[in-house]
């Protein structure tokens, strides 16, 4: 079973190690270098003032997926 919630802060370093292989190892982000998990909860912090950022969490608490809306 898959839940959503609304991402936290310390939900951080379960996404940047969902994105991190991305920066790493593929051209499809605009990143050349992962970002820090400093970096990656202000960066969710920053987007929860104006837009959703959700967090798919499994059965077992292990964050699964994450998605978000910005200006972009």
């Amino acid at each position: 079973m898959i839940e959503i919630h609304e991402a936290k802060e310390a939900d951080a370093a379960g996404l940047l190690a969902i994105y991190a292989p991305y920066v790493e190892h593929t051209a499809i982000t605009f990143e050349y270098e992962t970002p820090s998990i400093t970096e990656f909860r202000q960066r969710i912090k920053q987007t929860l003032k104006r837009y959703p950022y959700l967090a798919a969490v499994d059965g077992h608490g292990k964050i699964v997926g994450y998605a978000y809306a910005s200006s972009f």
